[in-house]
């Protein structure tokens, strides 16, 4: 792909030694992405079509047109990418410290077991008869504790968390079409011990909410003109893709909201949560007529946003 090509060559081999290393701890990640993808594309658009009014086929007089400018489209494609960010961070690195990192959960989760396993020991002796001493097991798990400690002391975990959101997939708004970056969503897999398919789902909502509010049509046919969009305040764009990404996961996916609330966002993504009260009636409605003024007037600072938003509120 274009990306890959353009990688200067160093780039290049950091990307196929991570790839390797993630294949080797999970040869069929790609795969489950790409399954997870095609699984719930069809509802997720529903999902979003429903909860913000918006389509993509726009019907004049309940008969829908053969216009191309009537249509809209978003391709989805699941990319071989990492973000630079992501490659230098790893060039910090050797294989050994990655490959730890990849097993963290797992040698976290043997440490819990280990410790339970010693502390049991002798209700369970029936079942072991002694083949292993208390002492060969807390070597056992004082060796992962060291590993566990090696790699929170080398400060790969916090520079990962550091990373931009968008090195899990992106909206391209010039041809609206989306992008998942599999080996990014593989990682968030393994570094916090949840599903493939839930990381998949709640990127993949994300992604699509920023197309269907920049380019699905309301019931007049009008979208959000592409300069108004991109000009826009982070803090709107992106609040509109996480609120409706929260609430649809909470209305219709909501084995995915331990991935949709692992992820440690700066404030653009989080900023939404001030819009609405926790238990606040008839958030779809005022948020479908937010954005719809956003769209209609133009709105791109998020200082004038807010105004509009407590005025919906209180006539509402």
């Amino acid at each position: 792909m274009i990306w890959l090509q353009s990688l200067t060559q160093k780039q290049k081999q950091q990307y196929e030694r991570f790839e390797r290393l993630v294949l080797n701890f999970n040869a069929n990640l790609k795969e489950e992405v790409i399954r997870s993808k095609n699984k719930y594309n069809i509802k997720i658009r529903a999902a979003i079509a429903d909860k913000t009014g918006l389509t993509l086929a726009f019907k004049a007089n309940n008969i829908d047109t053969t216009d191309s400018n009537d249509k809209a489209n978003i391709p989805i494609q699941v990319v071989d990418y990492l973000p630079l960010s992501l490659l230098e961070l790893f060039d910090k690195y050797d294989d050994t410290h990655i490959e730890l990192l990849l097993h963290y959960r797992h040698m976290k989760k043997t440490v819990i077991e280990l410790d339970f396993q010693i502390q049991e020991y002798q209700s369970f002796s029936q079942y072991h008869q002694e083949l292993t001493s208390i002492k060969e097991l807390d070597k056992s798990r004082q060796h992962l504790d060291k590993l566990i400690k090696e790699i929170e002391n080398c400060g790969i975990l916090d520079e990962i968390q550091k990373l931009d959101p968008d090195s899990l997939g992106a909206y391209f708004l010039n041809d609206n079409r989306v992008e998942l970056y599999w080996l990014c969503i593989g990682l968030c897999n393994i570094l916090y011990d949840l599903p493939i398919e839930d990381f998949t789902l709640v990127v993949l909502i994300h992604e699509l909410v920023h197309g269907y509010t920049h380019i699905g049509f309301d019931k007049d046919g009008n979208k959000w003109h592409t300069d108004d969009f991109n000009n826009c305040d982070s803090k709107i764009v992106e609040g509109f893709a996480e609120f409706y990404t929260e609430m649809i996961c909470i209305d219709y996916f909501d084995k995915a909201l331990g991935a949709f609330n692992a992820l440690e966002l700066p404030i653009q993504y989080t900023e939404y949560k001030n819009w609405f009260g926790e238990n606040e009636p008839g958030k779809y409605e005022k948020a479908r007529r937010i954005l719809l003024k956003t769209r209609t007037h133009k709105i791109i600072n998020y200082d004038e946003f807010r105004h509009h938003l407590e005025k919906i509120k209180k006539e509402f």
